[in-house]
C-alpha cells in the first residue's frame, strides 16, 4: 500500500488542531509558588506563607524574595526585619536580581540591619551589572554619599562577586537572554 505524501497534511492538520484546543482546555497544574502568590493575591496569608515556604525549600529565589517581603510588610506572620533579610539576602545569593536590589535599599536605608553604605553600593552594583536600571540609579546616588575608601572597597566586592559568577550568569539574567 502506498501512501500518498502530498495529502497527507491535509489528513494530520485537524487532528493536531483537535489535540492542540483539548490540551489548552486542560486544566494546568499551578506550581508551589504561584498557589502561594494566589493565596496572597486573595488576603490569605497564612496559607501564602506556608506555600511559599514549601517552593523555597523546592530552590524558588522568587519564594524566598516573596517571603522577605512578607516579614518586612507583616503579612501573614509577624513583622520581623531580621528574619526579612535572612529571606532577602538567600535569595539575592541565588541571583535573584530584585532581591540584590533591595539588599541595597536594606543596607541604606537601615532596615533590619546596621546601616552600611560599601554593602548598600555592593548589593545596587551586583543587581546594577545584571541589568536593574534602578539599582543602577541608587547606586549612582549613594555613590555622592561616599569617600574614595568606601568607593574602591564597595567595587572590590562587587568585581569579586561578578567575577566568582562569570559565564554563570544570575538565574533571572539567563531568563531574561531567552526573551
Amino acid at each position: 500500500m502506498m501512501v500518498n505524501l502530498r495529502y497527507m497534511h491535509l489528513t494530520l492538520l485537524p487532528a493536531l488542531v483537535s489535540v492542540t484546543i483539548l490540551m489548552a482546555a486542560l486544566p494546568v497544574a499551578a506550581g508551589p509558588f504561584e498557589d502561594a502568590a494566589a493565596a496572597e493575591a486573595k488576603g490569605k496569608y497564612k496559607a501564602a506563607i506556608k506555600l511559599y515556604q514549601a517552593a523555597a525549600k523546592k530552590g524558588s529565589n522568587k519564594a524566598k524574595l516573596a517571603i522577605g517581603n512578607m516579614y518586612m510588610n507583616s503579612r501573614g506572620v509577624k513583622k520581623d526585619l531580621k528574619k526579612a533579610i535572612k529571606w532577602f539576602r538567600q535569595s539575592a545569593n541565588a541571583g535573584n536580581v530584585a532581591a540584590q536590589r533591595l539588599m541595597g535599599v536594606m543596607y541604606d536605608g537601615s532596615k533590619g540591619v546596621k546601616r552600611d553604605k560599601i554593602k548598600a553600593y555592593k548589593w545596587y552594583g551586583i543587581a546594577a551589572a545584571h541589568g536593574d536600571s534602578e539599582a543602577h540609579t541608587l547606586k549612582n546616588t549613594l555613590k555622592y554619599r561616599m569617600n574614595l575608601m568606601q568607593l574602591n572597597k564597595a567595587q572590590k566586592l562587587i568585581d569579586r562577586v561578578i567575577k566568582k559568577n562569570k559565564g554563570r550568569g544570575t538565574r533571572n539574567h539567563r531568563n531574561r537572554r531567552r526573551r
